[in-house]
């Protein structure tokens, strides 16, 4: 489970002010030494150190002089220049003759010297009352030098730390009113604390909180305006969150510039190197220069210090992405070697996935296993754990890990607004819990599988494969055409085109009588298999629809010519074997089309050489029909209305498309 740290991952920022009892408390001990009246104040940071310096200073002062010095810090008798160069000097630990000379050229009061005191002289008897006068002397100085202690402590803090923490309160509810959307109050807190009291770490909180509530604009206006006032690049952090917030933008060339920006004043930083490369790695999906840039970054961040693996972990899932199997191997097996306990999920799980496909199982289990060794799970790695499962057909291990991937994923708390719910993955989950249902020979799974395709679908409206796999479904185990049409065009129109999405749509517009919208999908697939017997055999018979009978004549000829040679092919007939009845029936249906073709030509032209090779084709048809044992259907009324052409109308098309050939099962 995500624990929401606000800060988690970021440059550490400057501390906050201190908590809100301690405050009060300060507050409360400067009115007491001082009173309720405010002097002017001195913008100067005294630290607890430096409060000690000077008390201790003042202590080792004449009475004369420390009064002087106690009453010109308490009473702000002496203008804040003034009074500053006589902290510094306080702190500076400076002769007292030079502390003397500054007050009375300060004030223009001249200071009485030290008194020596007159030789020791016995004293004469005295009284009790004497005795208690001279013993309780010290004891009374004691206190009124600790009552003047106390003061100037009180009068030094007020001075010094009375803006930053008035303005640190605002800050503070600022902040709150950040989180609880109140955005506008948290504008006019902040104008308040700036006011006071600026502090250009507070940009940076404050940009940052916007970013973490979602409101980027906001953000953008902070985090560049801290920048703006801090030309120096004192705060690194200011920056980093601005580029951050950049590249959640995909403003990758924006972010890429502050990146450099730091990296040059930090050039052997590897934690801002890793987040420059990263906004490459982003950048270089739209634009496949930019992985190359990384690569090289990642490249020399590791020649430089090879103990750390996250840059050889960077430069592998850069191979990934770049399908480049030489380095992909290499940099695997260094891992291997150099890091075998160290593990990046993304990065393994990128790894097994390319190792499925290209179809070497055998790292795969040792490679997730390290991913899902413990929490917090990746759940992209469970979904290709089920991609693995399905490559060795263990169904079972499949349908749970397809599960267990969308459960991890939609129970993943979110840490920042931008990131999201990989609905992709669980779209292609739910697609292949349908795929694997589909495949099912069972009752009801069919059901089944369709709700999961429909889910698919609600998951990620934008992913093709559902709809194709719902479309597939339709067509070939529902025999609902109008549905089977529908996702078929969904598919298409999202990008996803292939030789059977094509076939298909023809059929589906073909059965329906729109023949010109049917030839032109399987025209377009013909020209890529041009050997293809069922696609020219629909072609053809979308043509002699059409009424371009010189077009389909050659279709079907060069039909007659493969199926002559397939049929040649079986050697002895057997009519009860399901290939060779099949083969049969396919030839004679192409021989019943080509008469038809031969006798339209001979009806548009009137040359009798047409219809004579018409009757040939369709007796040529007949025969291949008897061999196999069905009737002759078609055949025979089209031989019978060229015989009898006054008794029957017009010839008959034999419109069987087939519809169980496929070029690919599911996707």
């Amino acid at each position: 489970m995500c624990i929401r740290d606000r800060e988690a991952g970021e440059v550490p920022l400057e501390e906050g002010f201190e908590e809100e009892a301690v405050v009060e408390e300060a507050e409360e001990r400067a009115k007491e030494t001082i009173g309720e009246g405010a002097p002017e104040e001195i913008d100067i940071e005294l630290s607890e150190e430096d409060i000690v310096l000077i008390q201790t200073k003042i202590k080792e002062l004449s009475p004369r002089v420390a009064a002087v010095v106690r009453d010109i810090i308490v009473n702000v008798t002496l203008p804040p220049d003034e009074i500053k160069q006589l902290i510094k000097l306080l702190l500076a630990d400076a002769p007292e003759g030079e502390i003397v000379s500054f007050v009375e050229e300060a004030t223009g009061r001249k200071i009485p010297p030290r008194k020596i005191p007159p030789e020791v002289v016995v004293p004469p008897k005295v009284g009790i009352v004497q005795v208690l006068k001279e013993n309780l002397a010290p004891l009374m100085r004691v206190s009124v030098l600790a009552l003047l202690v106390v003061m100037i402590i009180g009068a030094i803090f007020f001075i010094f730390a009375w803006k930053p923490i008035r303005a640190g309160r605002y800050y503070r509810e600022g902040l709150e009113f950040i989180k609880a959307a109140r955005y506008e109050d948290a504008e006019i807190y902040f104008k308040k604390a700036t006011s006071i009291y600026e502090k250009v770490s507070q940009y940076d909180k404050f940009g940052w909180e916007y970013a973490l509530s979602g409101n980027y604009s906001l953000a953008e206006q902070k985090l560049k305006t801290g920048i703006l006032k801090d030309p120096e690049l004192k705060n690194i952090s200011l920056r980093v969150h601005l580029a951050k917030l950049y590249n959640v933008q995909k403003r990758f060339e924006e972010a890429d510039k502050l990146y450099t920006e730091i990296i040059d004043r930090y050039p052997d930083k590897y934690e801002f190197i890793k987040l420059r490369g990263e906004n490459l790695i982003d950048w270089g999906r739209i634009d496949r220069e930019k992985l190359d840039q990384a690569y090289k970054l990642f490249d020399k961040a590791y020649s430089k210090n090879i103990k750390n693996s996250d840059p050889l972990f960077k430069l592998l899932y850069i191979s990934l992405l770049k399908n480049d199997s030489e380095n992909i191997r290499y940099q695997y097996e260094l891992l291997n070697e150099l890091y075998p306990d160290d593990v990046d999920p993304v990065v393994y799980t990128e790894l097994a996935g390319y190792f499925i496909h290209k179809g070497n199982l055998e790292p795969v289990r040792g490679l997730l296993y390290k991913v899902v060794k413990e929490p917090p799970y990746y759940p992209p790695a469970f979904y290709v754990f089920s991609l693995y499962y399905r490559a060795i057909n263990n169904k079972k291990e499949e349908e749970r890990m397809l599960r267990y991937a969308i459960q991890l994923e939609m129970e993943r708390e979110l840490c920042y607004p931008w990131d999201s719910r990989d609905y992709e993955m669980i779209s292609n989950a739910y697609n292949n819990l349908g795929e694997l249902y589909s495949r099912m020979e069972l009752p009801g799974k069919i059901a089944e599988a369709i709700n999961f395709f429909k889910k698919a679908i609600d998951a990620s409206p934008t992913n093709p494969k559902p709809y194709f796999n719902l479309a597939h479904v339709f067509f070939y185990r529902e025999k609902n055409y109008d549905e089977a049409l529908k996702y078929y065009l969904e598919a298409k129109n999202l990008g996803y085109v292939n030789e059977e999405v094509r076939y298909n749509l023809g059929t589906l517009y073909f059965f329906r009588g729109n023949y010109y919208r049917a030839y032109t999908y399987w025209a377009e697939l013909s020209e890529e298999m041009p050997d293809n017997p069922y696609v020219g055999y629909a072609l053809g018979t979308a043509l002699l629809h059409l009424g371009r009978y010189e077009a389909a004549l050659g279709e079907f000829i060069m039909l007659a010519d493969v199926y002559d040679e397939l049929v040649k092919g079986l050697g002895e007939i057997k009519p009860w074997r399901a290939y060779h009845k099949r083969v049969l029936l396919e030839a004679s249906r192409v021989y019943n089309n080509l008469g038809v073709t031969y006798q339209k030509l001979f009806e548009r032209t009137g040359n009798s050489e047409y219809q004579t090779r018409a009757l040939t084709a369709l007796y040529k048809g007949g025969e291949l029909a008897d061999i196999i044992g069905i009737g002759r259907g078609k055949i025979q009324y089209n031989i019978n209305y060229i015989l009898h052409p006054d008794i029957l109308r017009n010839v008959a098309i034999d419109d069987e498309i087939s519809q169980t050939y496929r070029f690919e099962v599911f996707g």
